[in-house]
């Protein structure tokens, strides 16, 4: 892939999306942030846009990676025996991700 000014990478930790720049995170990464991480960010941001320190954002980013982080450890622990059986029995899955 040729590398391209206007796209970089999601944050979210081995997510090789390709996004718009003013963006932190791909979509299905970016829904598992909580919103209130989510505002923080959003708030955090605008407050460094116009002056501020820009610890509150680097600490809100890195609150939203682990939160990322968390959420898909989780998923993968729903890949247990147990699950895996409910989701060939009943052909859903409670949460998916695309990806």
């Amino acid at each position: 892939m040729l590398f391209s000014r206007d796209k970089k990478k999601c944050f979210a930790a081995g997510c090789g999306e390709q996004i718009p720049r003013q963006l932190l995170m791909c979509r299905p990464h970016w829904l598992m942030v909580p919103v209130a991480i989510r505002n923080e960010v959003i708030e955090t941001l605008a407050a460094w846009q116009e002056g501020a320190s820009p610890k509150a954002y680097i600490a809100a980013i890195k609150r939203a990676a682990e939160a990322v982080a968390r959420e898909e450890a989780t998923q993968t622990n729903d890949d247990s025996p147990d699950k895996t059986a409910e989701v060939a029995a009943t052909g859903v899955r409670a949460r998916t991700r695309r990806g």
